[in-house]
């Protein structure tokens, strides 16, 4: 083989190499803080409550008051699924990660999905609470 051709072809598949170990590596499990409700004008806890269920269930998530003050929830896609927890107040909520299957949790690192499942959570139950206003 001309040297010409192999060096593009073995740079090709270096490429094709770290591409496809960059793709598997997970990304930190981060909670999101959304700080402040009272954004929103003065609520309740159980409008808080109410909106953190209605804005996960509208995006497929199977939603579950655990007790007053703390919601969890379920996300199932294919084979993998997630379980958050939501604890919140009348002036704040927090997602927790809790537990997941076949995402690669480890060593405080998950599936790159989780953040994007996460965030759409997250925009949803806000959405809600702008409209409880």
């Amino acid at each position: 083989m001309k040297r010409s051709v192999f060096l593009p072809l073995l740079v090709m598949l270096l490429c094709l190499c770290a591409v496809s170990v960059g793709c598997k590596k997970g990304i930190p499990i981060q909670d999101v803080h959304n700080g402040s409700v009272s954004a929103y004008g003065k609520m309740s806890p159980t409008k808080v409550r109410d909106a953190i269920l209605r804005g996960g269930s509208q995006i497929g998530w199977q939603m579950a008051e655990e007790k007053p003050g703390l919601v969890t929830a379920t996300w199932a896609a294919r084979d993998h699924s997630v379980m958050v927890e939501i604890p919140y107040t009348a002036k704040e909520y927090t997602i927790r990660y809790r537990s997941s299957h076949n995402m690669d949790e480890k060593d405080g690192t998950i599936h790159r999905n989780y953040a994007r499942w996460i965030d759409r959570l997250n925009r949803h139950i806000n959405a809600e609470l702008e409209k409880g206003k």
